[in-house]
């Protein structure tokens, strides 16, 4: 109650700027309440107790022991090139476990031009990956998901998972990992961007390049076109890890304990009140002086 109130003081100063107002009111409405329900109490996404993970797979079809999980949007089509790295991520993987049936990869995915997930939509996102596949030989293992889920759905398939894998290049927020972990899951990731906040991942090394061409346009007011600020996984640190993560027991276990602490370091971290409180104390301060508009 006390965010929302400081919430509509700011409001009401943006007056004269109707189109900011009723941006600031969309971020309100439409991310930050939802984000405080979904992560702050983690009571939706978390270790289910009562869960037949093998009755699960079998309802999806599938027939993988050991299953990696990527739940991210496709931002880019171009070359097969994107930020979020899933199409690296699916080569990287054939390469360690291509010839391994034991071991599977979930691509939980929908395009980031309109995130829908209507019938065109989805086939255009079945036939996108379905070239890819064959363009690149690979037959096996790898398990696709188009369309929307409720958030109780993502939740079983991310406990049905082992191991949540992304090499993503960076993240606002780095929702799914953080839900994932929430989850009980370990995540094995790059050590960079903003979710390294909140969880511990089981780090994958990189090294900084130049931001590939076909991701320029959409991204040029973020990076410098001349300046090696793209992180980009390591692929023998990737296939070390991932291989060390699916064959040493005594590593995955290391690596659950760690998804264990992450849970409470979440929930701490995302408390209602400290957040409340200290987005409440930034809005009071917003007196007519401060407030900068573009």
């Amino acid at each position: 109650r006390s965010f929302r109130n400081s919430f509509e003081k700011f409001i009401k100063k943006l007056s004269s700027r109707p189109d900011i107002s009723e941006k600031f009111r969309e971020i309100y409405d439409k991310i930050i309440i939802d984000y405080f329900y979904l992560y702050c109490d983690g009571n939706v996404f978390t270790k289910l107790s009562e869960f037949d993970k093998e009755k699960f797979k079998n309802e999806l079809g599938l027939t993988t022991k050991f299953n990696f999980i990527f739940n991210g949007a496709i931002t880019n089509e171009i070359s097969f090139e994107d930020r979020k790295q899933i199409f690296r991520l699916i080569l990287l993987f054939n390469k360690v476990f291509g010839d391994n049936k034991d071991v599977g990869l979930i691509i939980k995915t929908l395009n980031a031009d309109n995130y829908s997930s209507s019938y065109m939509a989805v086939d255009k996102n079945r036939k996108l990956f379905e070239n890819f596949l064959k363009i690149n030989k690979i037959s096996n293992n790898v398990y696709f998901i188009f369309n929307n889920q409720t958030d109780e759905q993502i939740n079983m398939l991310y406990n049905m998972c082992d191991v949540y894998l992304s090499i993503s290049s960076g993240e606002g927020f780095g929702y799914t990992l953080i839900e994932a972990a929430l989850a009980g899951l370990p995540v094995a990731a790059i050590n960079y961007s903003a979710y390294i906040e909140l969880i511990d991942v089981t780090k994958i090394g990189h090294r900084m390049i130049k931001i590939p061409t076909p991701l320029y346009e959409v991204y040029s007011p973020f990076f410098d076109f001349e300046e090696e600020c793209f992180p980009l996984a390591d692929e023998e640190d990737f296939i070390k890890k991932v291989k060390r993560l699916y064959e040493d027991k005594d590593y995955y276990n290391g690596a659950l304990e760690i998804a264990k602490n992450n849970r409470n370091k979440i929930l701490s971290k995302l408390d209602k009140e400290k957040i409340v409180n200290k987005i409440s104390s930034i809005l009071s301060k917003c007196d007519d002086n401060r407030i900068i508009l573009p």
